[in-house]
């Protein structure tokens, strides 16, 4: 960082990083990592005198949101609920409530999320640890996993090795949502919570949501 020589230093994450250190390389600024897309990028405008561009921006990605959805209507049922998994590195397993994918998903016109994930949601949770025996609590009519292992090609059978293990789980295989072939893996930029995932996880949905990513009850 000092051979870049930066005017500015923003810093999100900082766990590990001594930002006494930062600020004689340069004035640093540490952004809460905790607030929304909206509050994060008119945080931004503020600090860079882009003010109008960040509300431009949100003006945009709301609108398409609306467009994307109003092109998915024929591929759900309205009312239908949701769950976002994340399969980690560690091999834990996670329910995403109010951060990541879910801020998409979860929409007037899209997906609703299940009675416990809701209670979570209100309670600011923005995620929490699972395990297998609590799938029926927490799974919606479709389940969208995120694996730490995947790339994003959901044709690559060789990202659900490490899966396999509780897949086979008789309190995976008989959730409805797995019956039903309503399962979507995806990789794990799907989750992020920047402007440019979340504008290309907009573009992706239509698709992803007309074709069945992987036979998990096979």
């Amino acid at each position: 960082m000092r051979k870049l020589k930066p005017d500015l230093i923003l810093v999100a994450n900082y766990y590990g990083i001594s930002l006494d250190e930062m600020n004689t390389i340069a004035p640093t600024i540490v952004l809460d990592r905790e607030q929304t897309l909206d509050n994060r990028l008119r945080t931004l405008g503020q600090i860079f005198g882009k003010e109008k561009e960040a509300e431009r921006w949100l003006i945009r990605y709301d609108a398409i949101a609306e467009y994307m959805w109003n092109v998915c209507k024929d591929a759900f049922v309205p009312g239908e609920t949701a769950t976002v998994l994340v399969d980690s590195n560690d091999g834990k397993l996670y329910v995403m409530a109010s951060q990541g994918l879910t801020n998409t998903l979860y929409h007037a016109n899209g997906f609703r999320p299940p009675h416990e994930v809701a209670t979570l949601i209100e309670q600011g949770e923005a995620f929490v640890k699972i395990e297998e025996s609590d799938f029926e609590r927490y799974v919606g009519d479709r389940i969208f996993m995120i694996s730490a292992t995947r790339d994003g090609d959901v044709t690559d059978p060789t990202s659900y090795e490490r899966d396999v293990s509780w897949m086979e789980s008789p309190y995976w295989r008989d959730l409805p949502a797995v019956c039903n072939g309503k399962v979507y893996h995806v990789g794990q930029h799907w989750n992020m919570e920047g402007a440019l995932e979340r504008m290309q996880v907009l573009h992706a949905l239509p698709e992803l949501l007309r074709n069945q990513s992987y036979p998990d009850n096979s």
